[in-house]
């Protein structure tokens, strides 16, 4: 060590100098700062009636103003086109700006109708062969909060060439003549050569090694920096040596916006480099739309690595709340990353998706966001826009640009954005540090492949890296997700992958579970790219697995596993499925010659056994005892070839009756078959019977029981029901359920037959009834079906649909008796009252014209005139301004997607664009209805999202006709 003495020889400053020398940190040899790329710019000005004069006109002028030149539609003309002359820019180009003065009187400042301008662009390499036109989108709903700028700006395209031109398409709008004048095209080349990119390639930026050293609760991405991909630091300053746009910052980061930047998909393919796109973006932001700097804060490139946007701190990466210009009206506070592509028509890749959750769970964590949450956006700072608010209530905290209040714009694109409740799945699960949560993807090194398993990144939209596919086959090839689970329970279990045509419509999934093997079976030519759910099954702690094989219709694809641990709410379930094999020999019992036999693959358990056509006095009987009382849906196995039977007989005895169903074994062999659903008592043994009564061999399997909970069934031969007048039983049409059914003739309304109905739980209920066709039946046989809301009369045409379960509608029902079906004989021929089933349906709210916490403002009238409406009445309105609302309000009780219903009645009179306003998570949604059709039907008008709590539906005068507001309903997908 130096003494004192020895550092003051060396002079104060040779001192102080050694000494900083002593703490100055060593860094790589390959931290020296790399060069920017300067992006060659070349701008074509049609300004003068000369610079348009060269182009083609159709029904449109050069209107000239001074020694400005004006396009606008000639004289009475309401549309018209302009196509400009081939223009060749002194630059090779790969991206192209349009910019023009909008002249239209009275135009809207933020427009969010159909645009009465619209611009579009193609380009050529040679003059000759020119790429198709493409329509110039505007993006109203971007750029800085506190700048307004008199040009209009189309989104950059991008687009290669020499030669490009455009094409101007006018059309009149409420009255207005659309005028354009000063029109730009910003022709683009941010290339750089071979040498200077190969030197970046070895160069780390001081600012991102020093990134690299962060720490963070949720890891931070690794970011590839301005200096990384080439910024030119200097296109942020004026001439004068000031900011363009001086850096701000917010006290806090409240929201995160995603978007896409509408470059091609195949960047990759034609040799663009994510850099490349980056320096256009960011000269076309800075320079052109005079933002000062790019737009966004973070840009995920096709290479699915993490770009640095707006400039923060000097040597610093991504600084918390730097403002940006990407989301009009919420720059403070939000954090914006956009999507290196356009996802309007196709998938996210897989590894970008992945750097999207990553990075906005490293924000979330950074500004305590909840992902799935909601926030006010408050504005504490100074704009200029009187069509701002100073606050916005309940504002999701993650979601695309176009679900921002009062944004016009279809960013990220439908892709995406259809993906995002899963994405703030994703990102919150992140933020927990993923606990019980277990997702595996098919790179993982404890996975095994056997077979062919080809690695594929030709569809895009895989999970991770990559996919693994395998041709249809016969079973052999496999390829096993092996992972551990921390504890034993119940785990929601899903799977990713890549969709396209010749994928399975029959993916086998093999789900090793603590209660044995289950196949779920997967179609996997629909609903690619995102995670699809196979159920939710019991796992023991430690290792498991789950196995997809070849033995498909189509190519299977082996991509991603998620398992999810679920709380369950009975810690110990009773057991809800009962199968019964052949080999199950203290449950079955058989007469004749059924010999066993593993011939034929895909039986259940061992073997099976097959006896030849016969007479039907060889049976093979399976019997059960109901562990409960109530409904089991009851399926058969077996396995099929040419020689089986077309029609075997199996006859399933329950507490109701007997019913026999002929099933056709030449065809879905090794699957589950449907025979119906039936009544069971506990201590009253049901039994399936097989008979040779058949044309072909009939194969004697196994025989499965499922519990179906909540699922009531009412015969018209149970005691408690009971028949009015002079119901006759019969059983001389086959296909009833039970032992027989009743039948009474047309009358006035006085003969009833009542199915009285013990409600096992409070909730909706989807209610269907059975009947016997003929053609002596009513074709308006009326149902009333008694619920918590009140009465609805159906009315059914018995001559069709017989023996089967024709839906009465869906209704909320008071748990207890007291509830009841109701078929009476005022109908035009005979009517049947055989059975009457309730299924339990999904989460659904109703809300009537009639309910306390419904509201009318202006005169609406209360009226029962036409029948059909819900509840007691209805109420209607004569068309308006819209200023008169009818307000339908009601709870949420989970929060979901729902789609809603509306109900009104029909006539003449009635408005052919009746508008129902939803609100609903993301904003507010309005639907034109025709209300001279579907009256007295639920007619959907869409699917939203919303959250638990408060919801309305409103309904305004603002039509053509009579507008008539019944009531509202929203069922939970």
């Amino acid at each position: 060590m130096f003494t004192s003495k020895q550092l003051w020889g060396m002079g104060i400053v040779g001192g102080l100098t050694f000494l900083s020398l002593l703490f100055v940190p060593v860094f790589p040899d390959s931290t020296a700062q790399p060069q920017a790329v300067k992006t060659k710019t070349d701008e074509i000005h049609h300004r003068t009636p000369g610079d348009f004069a060269e182009g083609k006109t159709k029904n449109m002028e050069i209107e000239p103003r001074g020694k400005k030149g004006i396009l606008t539609l000639q004289g009475s003309q309401k549309e018209g086109e302009y196509i400009s002359p081939a223009i060749r820019s002194d630059i090779d180009f790969t991206a192209v700006g349009v910019h023009w003065m909008d002249q239209t009187s009275g135009k809207a400042e933020h427009r969010h109708e159909e645009e009465a301008t619209r611009l579009f662009l193609r380009t050529s390499k040679d003059g000759d062969d020119w790429s198709d036109w493409r329509e110039i989108h505007v993006g109203h709903a971007q750029g800085p909060d506190h700048m307004k700028n008199e040009e209009t700006f189309g989104d950059l395209l991008f687009q290669s060439g020499r030669y490009m031109q455009y094409k101007v398409e006018m059309e009149s709008h409420q009255g207005k003549t659309p005028r354009l004048s000063d029109l730009k095209l910003t022709a683009l080349n941010s290339k750089e050569d071979a040498s200077a990119a190969d030197a970046k390639e070895q160069q780390v930026s001081f600012a991102r090694w020093m990134a690299q050293t962060a720490k963070a609760s949720v890891e931070r991405p690794d970011v590839v920096s301005r200096e990384e991909w080439g910024a030119d630091e200097s296109l942020r300053y004026k001439d004068d040596g000031s900011e363009d746009w001086p850096r701000e910052y917010a006290d806090e980061v409240t929201h995160l916006s995603v978007h896409h930047t509408e470059t091609p998909n195949d960047d990759e393919e034609n040799g663009i480099s994510p850099a490349e796109r980056m320096r256009s973006i960011y000269y076309y932001h800075a320079k052109t739309r005079g933002w000062g700097d790019i737009g966004y804060n973070a840009i995920i490139g096709y290479d699915g690595k993490v770009y640095e946007g707006r400039k923060g701190k000097d040597n610093d990466v991504l600084t918390p709340g730097v403002v940006g210009a990407h989301t009009y009206s919420f720059n403070h506070g939000a954090f914006g990353v956009s999507l290196m592509g356009d996802f309007e028509e196709s998938q996210l890749p897989g590894h970008m998706r992945e750097s999207l959750v990553d990075l906005l769970a490293y924000q979330a964590d950074l500004h305590t966001i909840d992902p799935q949450g909601k926030a006010d956006y408050i504005r504490d700072y100074e704009y200029d826009d009187p069509n701002v608010p100073e606050r916005d209530e309940d504002v999701p905290t993650l979601q695309g640009h176009q679900d921002f209040p009062r944004a016009s714009t279809a960013c990220p694109g439908q892709f995406t954005h259809s993906d995002l409740d899963n994405i703030r799945r994703d990102v919150a699960a992140q933020l927990e540090g993923e606990q019980g949560i277990v997702t595996v993807d098919n790179t993982d090194p404890a996975n095994q492949a056997e077979g062919n398993w080809v690695k594929s990144t030709n569809v895009s939209g895989y999970y991770g890296s990559n996919y693994q596919a395998n041709d249809s086959g016969s079973g052999a090839d496999t390829f096993t997700w092996n992972f551990d689970l921390p504890e034993t329970g119940e785990y929601r279990v899903s799977v990713y992958y890549t969709a396209a045509f010749d994928r399975a419509t029959d993916a086998p999934y093999e789900i090793h579970t603590q209660d044995g093997p289950v196949t779920k079976k997967v179609n996997q030519q629909e609903n690619g790219s995102t995670w699809i759910e196979l159920g939710t099954y019991s796992f023991d702690a430690g290792s498991n697995r789950i196995v997809q094989t070849d033995d498909a219709d189509g190519y299977v694809i082996a991509d991603g596993v998620r398992l999810e641990k679920v709380e369950s709410e009975d810690p110990s379930p009773e057991p809800e499925i009962s199968i019964i094999d052949n080999a199950d020999s203290g449950s079955i019992s058989s007469a004749g010659n059924w010999p066993t036999s593993t011939n034929v693959s895909g039986y259940y358990g061992d073997n099976y056994q097959p006896n030849a056509a016969g007479s039907g006095d060889d049976t093979f009987t399976w019997n059960f005892d109901p562990p409960e009382t109530g409904v089991y849906r009851v399926s058969v196995h077996y396995t099929a070839a040419s020689d089986r039977a077309s029609d075997a007989p199996y006859t399933v005895e329950y507490a109701d009756g007997q019913t026999t169903q002929r099933i056709d074994q030449r065809t879905n062999g090794g699957e589950w078959v449907d025979l119906g659903s039936f009544h069971f008592e506990k201590g009253s043994p049901g039994k399936v019977t097989l008979t040779d009564d058949a044309d072909g061999y009939v194969i004697a399997d196994a025989v499965r029981f499922e519990r179906e909970s909540g699922v009531v069934i009412s015969d018209n031969a149970r005691s408690d029901n009971e028949g009015v007048g002079a119901w006759k039983d019969s059983n001389n049409v086959s296909g009833y359920y039970g032992s027989n059914y009743q039948y009474d003739y047309k009358g006035d309304g006085s003969h009833t037959f009542t199915w009285n109905l013990d409600i096992p739980e409070t909730g909706y209920y989807k209610v269907y009834a059975k009947h016997l066709s003929h053609t002596d039946r009513a074709t308006d046989a009326p149902y009333t079906v008694h619920h918590g809301e009140g009465e609805t009369v159906q009315r059914i045409n018995q001559q069709k649909n017989s023996g089967e379960w024709v839906e009465l509608g869906t209704f909320r029902f008071d748990e207890g008796t007291g509830n009841k079906v109701v078929l009476s004989d005022d109908a035009d021929g005979i009517v049947v009252a055989d059975a009457v089933k309730l299924e339990p349906a999904p989460v659904t709210v109703t809300a009537d014209n009639a309910d306390d916490s419904s509201e009318a403002d202006g005169a609406w009238k209360p009226s029962n005139n036409v029948s059909g409406y819900n509840g007691v009445d209805y109420q209607y309105d004569y068309k308006g301004d819209g200023s008169h609302t009818f307000t339908w309000n009601f709870d949420i009780p989970e929060s979901g997607s729902y789609k809603v219903y509306v109900k009104y009645l029909s006539h003449t009179d009635r408005a052919t664009d009746a508008p129902y306003t939803i609100h609903h998570r993301d904003g507010s949604t309005t639907q034109n209805v025709d209300q001279r059709s579907n009256g007295s039907r639920w007619v959907s008008v869409g699917t939203y999202t919303f959250d638990q709590g408060k919801g309305k539906v409103v309904l305004s005068d603002d039509a053509d006709g009579i507008v008539v507001a019944d009531a509202v309903r929203l069922v939970k997908e």
